[in-house]
């Protein structure tokens, strides 16, 4: 959970503890691997149900991207290092686009 003011959002961490692998397409591509799903047999994809952001934490370089859950189509989400930006503008624009979900 997160205070914001008067309002609550509900968060979803999930950590990766380095970036893993490549496809077989992309020998260099080695990315974080999150995955964004409820379940522990049949995996379902996280909703708005479940939480409002989801905060995709990369441990070895001690960094956050917040994504607002809508945002997030696919069960397995890959970020390379170089995506995690500032984590005080990732959760501004997550929390914003929450924000505008709620006042429709």
């Amino acid at each position: 959970m997160m205070f914001d003011n008067k309002d609550i959002y509900r968060v979803e961490v999930k950590s990766a503890t380095e970036p893993k692998g490549h496809t077989r397409h992309h020998k260099n591509y080695k990315p974080y691997s999150y995955y964004v799903s409820r379940g522990s047999r049949s995996k379902r994809l996280i909703s708005s149900n479940d939480a409002d952001i989801v905060a995709l934490v990369a441990n070895d370089i001690k960094a956050v991207m917040f994504l607002p859950v809508k945002a997030v189509k696919v069960a397995r989400v890959r970020k390379k290092p170089e995506d995690f930006g500032s984590e005080t503008e990732s959760l501004e624009l997550a929390l914003e686009e929450v924000r505008n979900d709620r006042l429709e």
